[in-house]
């Protein structure tokens, strides 16, 4: 049985004949029941759905809790991954590998940064990758409070390592450990993440040469 607390255009609970009422997010929401469960599988729908799951592939390896980290603050009435889903829906080549240069890792209004200047290099001798934006004027205008996050990305597209809440931008530098081999075509998606979490830059592409 349902239950009407505000009236018909007000939220309520459970189900009232054909509508379902629930909350999401504090959310009042009413859902219509279907007269038939079906699956539709035309081509555009299948295409959209392997699509979707690959971007959720790729969510999982950058890390749930970073994104929640870089997403949930912008997100308004969606969580923090679906508008990671939504704002990377472009991310993909027709064959459906992700296109990493066109990869947001995170997407917010904080600043103005790009990658000039950014260099990453591999030591091989310490088997370690280190993104220094010592010399990037636009990292360097963030307080010295802010975070820097990166996440390092293999040529095939294999997320080897993320940092997120790390190291302060002030460090200048920023380490992928235990990294034992050269990556000629990785990338590296690099961000300024707000002193206090309360907001992002858009993150920038590094490809590694």
């Amino acid at each position: 049985m349902g239950t009407i607390k505000r009236g018909i255009l007000g939220g309520f609970s459970g189900k009232v004949a054909n509508v379902v009422g629930s909350s999401w997010k504090g959310i009042a929401v009413m859902k219509s029941l279907p007269l038939s469960v079906a699956n539709p599988r035309s081509p555009l729908q299948v295409a959209n759905r392997y699509r979707n799951s690959k971007m959720v592939l790729i969510g999982q390896q950058i890390g749930l809790a970073n994104i929640r980290t870089l997403w949930n603050m912008l997100a308004s009435q969606m969580s923090g991954f679906n508008l990671f889903m939504k704002a990377n829906a472009d991310a993909l080549n027709t064959d459906l590998t992700p296109h990493w240069g066109f990869l947001y890792l995170s997407k917010g209004t904080y600043g103005s940064l790009d990658n000039t200047g950014i260099t990453v290099t591999y030591n091989g001798f310490t088997d370690r990758y280190v993104v220094d934006w010592s010399a990037c004027p636009s990292a360097q205008a963030y307080a010295d409070g802010d975070k820097a996050c990166a996440v390092l990305v293999s040529a095939t597209g294999v997320v080897l390592s993320s940092n997120v809440n790390v190291v302060l931008q002030s460090a200048n530098v920023l380490e992928f450990l235990n990294v034992n081999t050269a990556l000629i075509g990785a990338h590296v998606l690099f961000t300024i993440l707000k002193a206090d979490g309360s907001n992002v830059a858009t993150s920038v592409d590094i490809v590694v040469v």
